[in-house]
């Protein structure tokens, strides 16, 4: 099965802050999708939202520290504009690459990309971080998702 270098708590961190912003951000009764798809090379994990989306001039501010935007979050949660740029780096300290996809009025799609890891790596891996990598699929492509609801 295809692996990525990972370390565990900080991938954990990274999907916690992209299904929550996308719950944050979507109306009431909205679904948030998650899937994954291994490509030869990549593994690419995406949190798709139904929310009123990102301004195409706020989409350079998306990622910088104490970023706020003209989307609210529907349910009166608060925004300290720092978890994306939190998300950003921890996937850029784990060799990946982040970016959204998004138009007003039809939510966001944010993808993750991770290089799937030589088998050498792997075992460098479990040697050195006690198992920190993610087992992302059992095929060499594939594709997968999952919904979740907003009541």
């Amino acid at each position: 099965a295809p692996s990525v270098m990972v370390d565990e708590q900080l991938v954990v961190h990274v999907f916690e802050n992209l299904i929550s912003n996308a719950i944050k951000y979507s109306p009431y009764h909205s679904i948030v999708t998650v899937g994954v798809n291994v490509t030869p090379t990549h593994v690419q994990f995406m949190v798709k939202d139904e929310g009123e989306g990102i301004r195409p001039d706020e989409q350079s501010k998306l990622f910088k520290k104490f970023s706020k935007l003209s989307a609210r979050p529907t349910g009166g949660e608060q925004s300290s504009g720092l978890a994306l740029a939190i998300t950003h780096h921890y996937v850029e300290l784990m060799s990946g690459n982040i970016w959204c996809k998004s138009e007003p009025g039809n939510g966001c799609e944010f993808y993750v990309e991770f290089p799937i890891a030589q088998p050498q790596q792997t075992t460098d891996v479990q040697l050195l971080h006690n198992n920190s990598y993610v087992v992302a699929s059992s095929s060499a492509t594939s594709t997968s998702s999952s919904e979740y609801r907003k009541n």
